[in-house]
């Protein structure tokens, strides 16, 4: 993983040219000169700008698919309601099972009761 984020990596691409430009503008280094290295170095930074715009678009999809998500929640919800309240099928149905659902019949009460923990007798030591 790189350790140098975009702006970083800008930034020292642009100090890299003034101080090239200002101070040796004629000069080559590495084989390139100053209009070659600027040519070179443009492609990295554009594929890394077009790599935070593809972040940015899945970021934007993510939040887009969680809303999709919501919406069609709150659908299956209301479809679910409407079988419970259907004549035909209501909550103690296959449909209503099939959906995920205890049906009426096989719901338990709720009801527990707690178990009194024995006591155990004092021992006496003499």
């Amino acid at each position: 993983m790189a350790k140098h984020s975009l702006n970083n990596v800008s930034t020292r691409r642009t100090q890299f040219i003034a101080a090239w430009r200002e101070h040796a503008p004629e000069a080559t280094f590495d084989g390139s000169t100053l209009a070659q290295f600027e040519a070179e170095t443009l492609e990295q930074i554009s594929v890394s700008l077009l790599m935070e715009t593809a972040k940015a678009q899945i970021a934007g999809l993510m939040m887009d698919r969680d809303q999709a998500h919501a919406a069609m929640n709150r659908k299956m919800v209301m479809v679910a309601k409407a079988v419970r309240g259907h004549l035909e099928y209501g909550e103690d149905s296959k449909v209503y099972r099939a959906m995920g659902y205890v049906p009426l019949s096989e719901r338990k009460s709720g009801l527990t009761r707690k178990l009194k923990a024995p006591t155990s007798p004092a021992v006496n030591v003499a």
